[in-house]
């Protein structure tokens, strides 16, 4: 495959993802649909042999927060897992955020609060190594209310 040739196949994935987060909390059927078809087209090779990783960690970072609202705990952590596996060793730092908090919001519903705060505090600090103040905000109103 050609890179403009891969920048469009890219690109598809990208737009297949983000409709999928837009209707995560909308339309949770059509959003599954395409963040499964987004991680199915992520995960085939390119010409030099290697997944889509951005779009691969987006599209399981959405399967997995579907899973967690649907009560499939399980499959949600194993999917936040494994993207959260290829952020840390891509350094998708766009993605690492929402992955954390997807996981942190796992642990919280399956009443393990230790883990889930630890997740938390892990998003805290990414949120801040970005710069990214309304997520700190969020993330320290999350951790205590009582203080914002």
């Amino acid at each position: 495959m050609t890179d403009s040739l891969s920048s469009r196949h890219w690109d598809e994935i990208d737009n297949l993802n983000e409709q999928a987060w837009q209707l995560c909390d909308s339309d949770i059927p059509r959003s599954r649909a395409l963040a499964a078809e987004a991680s199915a087209l992520a995960a085939t090779p390119s010409a030099d042999g290697s997944p889509y990783d951005l779009g691969l960690a987006r599209s399981l970072c959405t399967l997995g927060y579907l899973d967690m609202r649907r009560g499939d705990h399980a499959q949600g952590l194993s999917q936040l897992l494994k993207s959260l596996e290829l952020c840390e060793a891509h350094r998708l730092d766009a993605v690492l955020p929402h992955v954390l908090d997807g996981i942190a919001g796992i642990y919280f519903q399956i009443g393990d609060l230790p883990t889930a705060l630890a997740y938390m505090h892990r998003q805290l600090a990414v949120a801040e190594q970005m710069g990214n103040a309304e997520l700190v905000a969020i993330v320290k109103h999350l951790l205590d209310p009582g203080e914002s």
